[in-house]
């Protein structure tokens, strides 16, 4: 009986979802060098020789799953028919092992216990112990042996519970597969996990709760293996001990339910569920007048600061606080409980909106304070996300045939963005969604392609294409995903397009490559430039006017004024915009709109102790991007009561292209030298000088560890 092990697994799941498979791909993607392919291979062949449905390998490596072998391994997998030849990894078994000691809490566990379920020896169960001895060592959690009690867990029960939830989170969220949990349910036959997930589905709703589905997914497998341990050790829950406020809550009520409906009725237990259910349910922008006000000030707070730091004002800032409200409601009881959090996407969204991610970060870090520790890079990266989202610019494209539906159990955030990466690859497509997965089998509209960002097996049997991608995209993903569609939706088109595996190969042949790596980012950069399926044929000018500008390229000489006199703010206001309005940056109408917004809206320009940032929305007279600079030889009084001496006049015409000079801006005046040096210099000439070398020798990413001088009203 053939034995199917990890890597077999996951090649077989790598076929369900894309039948046709180069070698290549298989070593980029799934680590496996040719060997382990072809070992790998003849591991399913053997699988599937039963059923007489082997796979083909052709002459150029590439592997071709036949669809009757395809529905095979498909309902191997639906059925847990995998389960009975499955033979897990080290890695497996050290989390089985965990499981094991978080579940049978009551009971012993002896070696014999391990061996059974894990069908191995004693000296490989030994180490696979010791190395999640060391994998819990962090979490200041032993696992400890007695004659009298067997094997358990020993350390806080709080750090016990998180790192399982943790482990579950990564799982579930960043690695999207399960498969561990559902065959130690499986195999440890746990009955009650039959029917808790319809169970839960219909109290959510009963209570007006919207959990995304992966939400869903790791709630379900939270309580499967919380039960048995609830009640049975005492631990500290100072932040679930305001009862009076948590059971208000509509997820209290649910988690009331939840727990009684189990037979668990210890109050401390209720409000540690309503906690989780609070760290992940979204927001409802319906009910966020009625929700929690410390939440909606904070939220009210950061969209202004946001506005301050970045130089973009919101048309409707009260439809972006709503939007808002629903994103940070959960990463605020999340970081007042304590509660891990996992974002699979943190790295792209850093590398894809790092200037915007700055910015995010410099707004967050006053709000801290409410918590006694900083926002975690995975909560910022988060908020970064639905800052994009609010500041992107919509278009519209015309109406064609192909209709794809865009399937994401990831939540609002990750689902729009990936809804804004199809429409730029595909733009003649009409993409519905997003929406989960049990919505679509009741989805009224017609469609020809699913979109997923989850490999889910649920979606084979509706008999439609289905590409599974990364809500953040590299360029070779892109460019896969363009000839992927294209092959599989209109056979008669056959794209002519530039790969870069191809041109190296050719490179390689003809010339001697030092360095591999670098040559791979300069062709990626040069063909996605100019070869690009999926990018847009715009001339030079409109390419430049849509690069991203640095700081330089918006102040020069003749913008910078110094030691000027003004009798009031709005003298000096108009005074600062001046070298921007002879030089047709702005209108006359640009300043005059912020001194009205000053006058009904408050000081919101000001944005550092004695520093102004007037701006306003580009249709009020912003022609040109550009930023001045005035200093004042003594301060004027915003309002009345708000000093200001240094004026930075921003003039920007969307919302994107001047982030990273913005960025740069942030970085210079937060230095807590930068004034003190600005006032030493007598002509604009030295002070933009002066810039040139900042920016050309500033540490510029330190600048965010420093504290912040932010004026926080």
């Amino acid at each position: 009986m053939v034995k199917i092990d990890y890597r077999t697994r996951k090649m077989m799941m790598a076929l369900i979802e894309k039948p046709t498979i180069s070698y290549d791909y298989l070593q980029r993607n799934y680590s496996m060098n040719r060997t382990q392919i072809e070992y790998t291979i003849d591991k399913i062949n053997q699988f599937l020789s039963a059923q007489k449905l082997p796979l083909s390998v052709n002459k150029e490596s590439v592997i071709r799953l036949p669809e009757k072998s395809k529905e095979y391994l498909l309902e191997s997998f639906l059925r847990e028919r995998m389960f009975k030849y499955y033979e897990m990894s080290s890695k497996e078994r050290g989390k089985y092992i965990f499981l094991t000691l978080f579940y049978y809490e009551k009971d012993y566990l002896s070696v014999n216990h391990f061996l059974d379920a894990l069908k191995i020896g004693k000296t490989t169960f030994m180490s696979d112990l010791r190395k999640l001895q060391a994998e819990l060592h962090g979490y200041d959690i032993s696992i400890s042996y007695s004659r009298k009690e067997g094997y358990h867990l020993a350390g806080d029960e709080l750090m016990i519970r998180y790192a399982l939830f943790r482990m579950i989170l990564e799982d579930v969220t960043s690695k999207d597969d399960d498969f561990i949990y559902r065959y130690f349910i499986h195999n440890e036959r746990i009955q009650l996990a039959d029917e808790q997930d319809t169970y839960l589905s219909l109290l959510l709703e009963k209570h007006a709760i919207e959990l995304v589905e992966n939400r869903l997914i790791e709630l379900n497998y939270i309580l499967i293996f919380l039960y048995p341990r609830m009640g049975l050790n005492e631990f500290d829950l100072k932040p679930f001990s305001n009862d009076h406020e948590l059971v208000k809550m509509k997820e209290y009520r649910f988690a009331e339910e939840v727990l009684e409906n189990a037979g668990v009725m210890n109050s401390i237990e209720k409000n540690y569920l309503c906690g989780w259910v609070l760290g992940m349910a979204l927001g409802n922008e319906k009910e966020w007048l009625q929700g929690n006000l410390v939440i909606i000030d904070l939220v009210e707070r950061i969209v202004e600061r946001f506005e301050l730091l970045s130089g973009i004002r919101f048309k409707d800032k009260h439809s972006v606080i709503k939007q808002l409200y629903s994103h940070f409601r959960p990463t605020y009881f999340r970081m007042l409980f304590r509660l891990p959090i996992i974002n699979p996407m943190q790295e792209k969204i850093f590398e894809k909106y790092n200037d915007l991610y700055q910015i995010v970060k410099e707004t967050l870090r006053p709000i801290s304070d409410s918590f006694d520790s900083k926002l975690p890079d995975e909560e910022v990266a988060f908020l970064t996300m639905h800052f994009a989202l609010l500041i992107r610019n919509s278009e519209e494209y015309m109406v064609q045939q192909k209709v794809g539906v865009v399937v994401c159990p990831n939540g609002i955030g990750s689902s729009a963005i990936i809804y804004n990466e199809l429409k730029e690859i595909f733009p003649s497509f009409i993409l519905l969604g997003p929406i989960e997965t049990s919505e679509l089998y009741s989805f009224d509209q017609s469609y020809d392609i699913i979109f997923t960002t989850k490999p889910n097996f649920q979606l084979y049997p509706l008999n439609k294409p289905i590409f599974v991608v990364n809500p953040i995209m590299s360029y070779e993903e892109r460019t896969q995903l363009f000839l992927d569609v294209k092959f599989e939706t209109s056979t008669s088109i056959k794209p002519n397009t530039v790969t870069i595996d191809g041109l190296m190969q050719i490179i390689q042949q003809y010339s001697t490559v030092t360095s591999e790596s670098a040559l791979r980012h300069h062709l990626e950069k040069f063909v996605q430039e100019t070869c690009s399926p999926t990018a847009s044929i715009m001339s030079q000018k409109e390419k430049k006017s849509k690069e991203p500008a640095m700081l330089l390229d918006m102040m020069r000489p003749e913008l910078i004024q110094l030691n000027k006199k003004a009798r009031t703010w709005e003298e000096a206001f108009y005074l600062a915009a001046n070298p921007l309005i002879e030089r047709k940056i702005i209108t006359r109408n640009y300043i005059d709109s912020i001194i009205q917004q000053t006058r009904s809206e408050g000081a919101y320009m000001v944005i550092f102790d004695q520093v102004a940032l007037p701006h306003t929305v580009p249709e009020a007279g912003a022609k040109k991007l550009g930023m001045g600079l005035t200093t004042l030889e003594s301060e004027v009084y915003v309002l009345g009561t708000i000093p200001v001496k240094y004026i930075f006049t921003l003039s920007a015409l969307d919302s994107k292209q001047h982030l990273n000079a913005m960025t740069q801006f942030i970085t210079l005046i937060e230095s807590k030298d930068f004034f003190r040096e600005l006032e030493k210099h007598e002509c604009p000439e030295t002070v933009y000088q002066w810039f040139v070398e900042l920016l050309r020798t500033g540490d510029t990413e330190s600048i965010y560890d420093r504290k912040s001088i932010i004026h926080d009203e």
